[in-house]
């Protein structure tokens, strides 16, 4: 009989173990944008580069801009890959539609690196989501 020991992974299912926050992808574009030193009120941002007053065209029921005919204004579209990249964190697709993001503990690494990596998290994790931020350790199946 034959046992096998750590993470399984094939071509089409890989296992995870991430410590981090649930999240969806739509509550993580404001808090990345933040993070950026941009404004993370909104997922919006201007679409045609025509010198005009978009909030006033806005007002006036307009869509596209009537010089180049292009949107206004158009929804930020940012992968979750390209903003935990630019952040520097993991993340793994859970069951749900939750996205889990944090850092990946990986099988074999010693007692003292995977403490050291706990606490970087940890402070990292509550500058980019707050203090009262529930961090826990999500681990599952991801397939391809």
């Amino acid at each position: 009989m034959k046992i096998r020991n750590g993470f399984v992974s094939n071509s089409s299912s890989s296992s995870f173990c991430i410590m981090g926050v649930a999240i969806s992808e739509s509550e993580l574009l404001p808090l990345y944008l933040k993070a950026m030193g941009k404004d993370g009120s909104s997922t919006i941002k201007p679409g045609c580069r025509c010198d005009i007053d978009r909030d006033a065209m806005k007002e006036q029921g307009y869509d596209f801009c009537p010089k180049c005919r292009k949107d206004i204004f158009v929804e930020i579209e940012t992968e979750i890959y390209e903003m935990c990249e630019e952040l520097e964190l993991d993340y793994a697709y859970g069951e749900s539609s939750d996205v889990y993001v944090g850092f990946s503990l990986e099988s074999g690494t010693g007692v003292e690196s995977v403490i050291k990596k706990l606490k970087d998290a940890e402070k990292k994790l509550k500058e980019l989501f707050g203090n009262d931020v529930i961090i826990s350790v999500h681990s599952g199946v991801t397939y391809n």
